[in-house]
């Protein structure tokens, strides 16, 4: 079998009987220098899903033929996702505004049917920006924004939220609409503020 770093083929070892998870802890102190991170492993031609990956990483390296390591920069993942993150903050905008429209214009059925996707994209960058900070070791507390703290912000948009969940139970779509004019449209430009702030500090524009 094969063990592979970014496609690079890794001097073998003895692999009988060894995890992938004991080659992935060697092949980490060995990239470590280069300041690279392991950021997926792909077992003959598959990528191991974030869902598979404990079960993937007890099982013993010599059930695959191929074995590839996928290593990345802190700083090339951040700024990736910071990109993303920035998609995902114009398409929230735009849905949130044909939200508004749609409830104002009592278009409720078609309002419902543009909050799914616009709830999954909201809750991508939420994690994206979390994710980010976590991986360049920024405290959100650190974070200076127009409105407080990173940290404060991501709380406060928590609640934002509570508050949007509540007034749909209670088929409250007046105060939903104002909760997404007056509450949800402020914070996205919050968000981008936070989102410039990163890519700043990653020597972005």
């Amino acid at each position: 079998m094969q063990i592979m770093v970014d496609g690079q083929e890794r001097p073998q070892t003895d692999l009988k009987g060894r995890t992938i998870g004991d080659i992935l802890l060697e092949i980490k102190r060995g990239v470590s220098t280069s300041g690279r991170i392991v950021v997926g492993i792909i077992c003959d031609g598959e990528a191991v899903s974030p869902e598979r990956i404990q079960d993937v990483l007890k099982e013993t390296a010599d059930r695959y033929g191929l074995i590839d390591f996928q290593t990345a920069q802190p700083k090339e993942l951040a700024r990736n996702s910071l990109l993303a993150c920035r998609e995902f903050l114009n398409d929230i905008e735009h849905g949130s505004r044909d939200i508004v429209s749609d409830l104002q214009q009592s278009q409720v059925q078609t309002a419902m049917g543009r909050m799914g996707p616009m709830f999954s994209k909201l809750n991508d960058a939420y994690r994206g920006l979390q994710g980010t900070m976590q991986l360049l070791n920024i405290d959100p507390e650190s974070v200076e924004l127009s409105s407080g703290t990173a940290g404060k912000f991501m709380t406060a948009l928590v609640d934002k939220l509570r508050n949007v969940k509540e007034a749909l139970e209670n088929q409250d779509y007046v105060s939903l609409a104002d909760l997404f004019q007056y509450e949800l449209d402020p914070a996205i430009v919050e968000w981008r503020q936070l989102v410039d702030h990163l890519l700043e500090s990653l020597g972005e524009s």
